[in-house]
């Protein structure tokens, strides 16, 4: 069997070991054509035939045949993107790093070379670069919003808080109050301590669809996550006047009272916690 494309780990980056250009590899022999129409068609059905082999699920030798390929053309980008996304789908991070980053070098300008090494950054746990890569997506594509997201979030998981929230409160500006943008900035509110701010922040969903418990609920959950419990009572009750047999909000009530037995709904319009109660809960 040939072996696989050799490489070498330099400095943080893949760099591939490609022989010269009119030369493959056949049998551990050479060939001397010098022919660029004759490389450019072997090259192209070294190619091809990795294709093929990636398309029958063989990774391992579609890799040895875009090695191949690139031996005849090292120059390729397409090359190293399709050999960049086998390995990582090997589960080999650091190689599919190494040469998705040489096909954006190769072309900086095609955008999926430039998504695929976005990602290969994240898997990688590096989240600033991941951070950095969509950024730069978002600036040559501004019309597309996943892109921006996606810096936000990696700038998050990079635990650059202030940079995030700035990036989402973009986003809520240009397109209004959107349950993923405003998740993502409540969760960055409760890291900087600002959970009346992280509250009002889920109130604008609730003032969008009054109906929606959920909503309610991620407030009272908030309350009680930061031990400001007056707060997260008096919010679910508001659940259970809405939905008089919402398990979470019972369940909420069943810890309150096992806490400080006697305890009751702040309000006299929610339904008393009653044994009757819970046993419905747990057919439901």
């Amino acid at each position: 069997m040939r072996k696989l494309l050799s490489i070498i780990l330099i400095g943080g980056g893949l760099w591939v070991t490609a022989c010269k250009t009119g030369k493959t590899a056949q049998g551990g022999r050479t060939s001397g054509v010098k022919d660029p129409a004759v490389l450019q068609q072997r090259a192209d059905s070294f190619f091809f035939a990795a294709q093929r082999s990636k398309m029958l699920g063989d990774y391992r030798t579609a890799i040895t045949q875009y090695s191949d390929c690139l031996r005849l053309d090292p120059d390729n980008a397409a090359v190293y993107y399709e050999v960049g996304r086998l390995f990582m789908e090997l589960r080999n991070a650091q190689y599919g790093l190494g040469f998705t980053r040489k096909a954006t070098q190769l072309d900086s300008t095609n955008k999926w070379y430039q998504m695929a090494l976005a990602d290969a950054f994240a898997v990688n746990e590096l989240f600033d670069s991941a951070a950095y890569a969509y950024g730069k997506l978002a600036r040559l594509y501004p019309e597309n919003d996943d892109y921006r997201f996606n810096q936000g979030v990696f700038l998050a998981r990079a635990n650059k808080n202030k940079e995030a929230l700035a990036i989402f409160y973009q986003l809520e500006e240009k397109a209004g109050p959107v349950e993923e943008v405003v998740y993502q900035i409540q969760k960055l509110l409760v890291k900087e301590n600002r959970v009346e701010d992280a509250v009002d922040e889920i109130r604008k969903l609730v003032v969008l669809n009054p109906g929606e418990a959920r909503y309610y609920l991620l407030q009272a959950e908030l309350y009680d996550a930061n031990d400001m419990i007056p707060k997260a009572k008096a919010m679910y009750d508001t659940v259970l006047q809405k939905d008089p047999y919402n398990p979470r909000a019972l369940i909420a009530f069943a810890t309150y009272a096992k806490r400080k037995s006697g305890w009751t709904s702040t309000g006299n319009s929610s339904p008393a916690l009653s044994p009757t109660r819970i046993i419905i809960l747990m057919k439901r």
